[in-house]
């Protein structure tokens, strides 16, 4: 069995997609029958017990070379940033714990011959550079390049990622592959919260269209709320539930602008910012919902539109190149510019649905994507013994 590491250091919730792309890669490789691959979770020695509930029956190594300013992490930055660029306090962990290759992490040094394949998940600074002050679009750049001539293999997460790359790290092309995500989130209203729970936790009533992306700038969240305000205007209410973390690093204030429009459209009591809701409750959130929404200026491989697709429901989505990609088959698509495209596709939607056929359409896509999210896993295990050379 090989033994692939992977750390996971953060314990903040700045990057929601992150933490659920890492979740849900772990349990696949997990699922994948007769595997030849065993992840194996690197974490601060002090990482609380209750932010590693989601791994379940995965070996656990707690170190105190990822416990920042500690001894055994200092002496690896000093390592590996100006001794001898390699990181050997982390590098002696993944020895003595026989790992094969670290997974998904950041550089452990230019220098450092100890197999990694480092992931790119997009390349947005280039693609969309109005959402970055200069300097980022600098470190960015040169992280990306970095990353290309220091790892063994490098991993996008979508065709469109893959272009990017060909066109702006050229030097990656020969040791890179494509790793679509695919969710396992599953969710039915059986043996979960049901709707009459939901609302009253979540404080709502009657259908609803579920926005389950952070605030950040380029989610363009703006759009849905226009899109609400247009339809209230034309004598349809319609609510939108809208979950994820109100912050934005690169736009401080952003969040505060969301709340002026909300308040300035008068909208208040259509568009629901319910910020960050268990993890537990996403799911029943996402199937009670009359349909998802993803009005996104960019993204790598949306985490939305693959939930969509898990569980069989209807999404209204930008029109952006990797949603089409991505193609859900119940699949809404309009002009992240143009808000009454999305109203009308959410007037349209929710007059076509219907509570029990949506019922058939879960339960079916729950058996369909099984064999979705085993072959996630599969292809993963592929991409680690071909980057390592080995049989498949």
């Amino acid at each position: 069995m090989i033994r692939v590491g992977f750390v996971f250091a953060r314990t903040d919730t700045g990057w929601m997609g992150g933490i659920t792309y890492m979740r849900n890669l772990i349990a696949a490789i997990q699922a994948i029958p007769n595997r030849k691959i065993e992840p194996v979770l690197i974490v601060p020695s002090q990482m609380p017990d209750k932010n590693l509930s989601d791994f379940k029956g995965l070996e656990i190594i707690r170190t105190a070379a990822l416990d920042r300013k500690s001894p055994a992490w200092l002496l690896g930055k000093l390592s590996e940033k100006y001794l001898f660029k390699r990181n050997l306090a982390l590098e002696a962990v993944l020895r003595q714990n026989r790992i094969a290759i670290l997974s998904h992490h950041a550089r452990i040094g230019s220098k450092s011959k100890f197999p990694n394949l480092l992931w790119i998940p997009d390349f947005q600074q280039k693609r969309r550079p109005d959402f970055f002050e200069p300097a980022e679009i600098a470190r960015r750049d040169a992280d990306n390049e970095r990353c290309v001539a220091e790892a063994h293999w490098v991993v996008l997460s979508s065709h469109d990622a893959l272009n990017d790359l060909k066109t702006y790290v050229p030097a990656g092309a020969d040791k890179s592959s494509v790793l679509r995500f695919v969710s396992g989130i599953q969710s039915t209203s059986r043996g979960e919260l049901g709707l009459a729970e939901l609302e009253a936790k979540y404080g709502f009533s009657g259908p609803y269209f579920h926005l389950p992306n952070q605030y950040w700038a380029h989610k363009n969240h703006a759009a849905a709320i226009r899109a609400v305000a247009l339809l209230k205007q034309q004598g349809l209410k319609v609510t939108v539930l809208s979950t994820g973390a109100p912050t934005d690093y690169r736009h401080p204030k952003f969040f505060e602008s969301i709340e002026k429009l909300i308040q300035e459209l008068d909208v208040g009591d259509c568009y629901k910012v319910l910020g960050l809701i268990d993890y537990a409750d996403m799911g029943p959130l996402m199937g009670h919902s009359v349909a998802l929404i993803n009005p996104s200026y960019f993204e790598g491989w949306s985490t939305t539109v693959e939930e969509a697709k898990a569980m069989g429901k209807a999404i209204i989505l930008s029109n952006i190149p990797v949603h089409i990609e991505q193609n859900p088959a119940r699949g809404v698509y309009f002009d992240p510019d143009q808000p009454e495209e999305l109203a009308q596709a959410m007037r349209e939607v929710l007059a076509a649905y219907d509570p029990a056929q949506e019922e058939a359409l879960v339960a079916q896509a729950k058996i369909d994507n099984q064999a979705k999210f085993v072959e996630f896993g599969e292809v993963y295990q592929q991409i680690i013994l071909e980057s390592l050379g080995k049989q498949a």
